[in-house]
């Protein structure tokens, strides 16, 4: 009976302790994005842009970094781009510009990652019904 306690009492221990490990490596993989707007300009600031909102609520519930710096945004504002319509050579054109993993344009159907210098969204592996966030963490980021 005491060696089923004593069992029982160390394996609860070390389930608690691969949970505690799986929680400290989960918050260091943080990544940090920038999500463009999506309503036409005259709708500046970026707050009241509803769908929008909608997509850094869930990239933040998701645990990613959403960049909301005024500095961030007045150095992409500067470029005189249509932030509504970027092309892909304008996303990367913004990427040189400021230090951020993630950039997600065109209500989520263009991402781009900073670091690998590629677009990582391709047709074949995301549908726009899926949970955009949800997606990027499943793949590492």
């Amino acid at each position: 009976m005491k060696f089923t306690f004593s069992l029982f009492f160390f394996s609860l221990i070390i389930l608690i302790q691969s949970c505690t490990n799986f929680v400290k490596t989960e918050k260091q993989n943080v990544t940090s994005v920038i999500i463009m707007p999506i309503m036409p300009r005259e709708n500046y600031p970026f707050k009241f842009d509803q769908d929008r909102k909608i997509l850094v609520w869930n990239f933040q519930s998701r645990g990613f970094n959403v960049i909301e710096d005024e500095k961030v945004w007045n150095e992409i504002i500067n470029t005189d781009l249509d932030l509504t319509k970027l092309q892909n050579a304008d996303i990367v054109k913004i990427s040189k510009l400021i230090k951020v993993g993630l950039i997600i344009s065109s209500n989520g159907e263009k991402v781009y990652d900073c670091n690998k210098n590629s677009f990582i969204i391709d047709n074949n592996s995301y549908q726009p019904t899926q949970d955009l966030a949800l997606y990027l963490k499943s793949r590492g980021y």
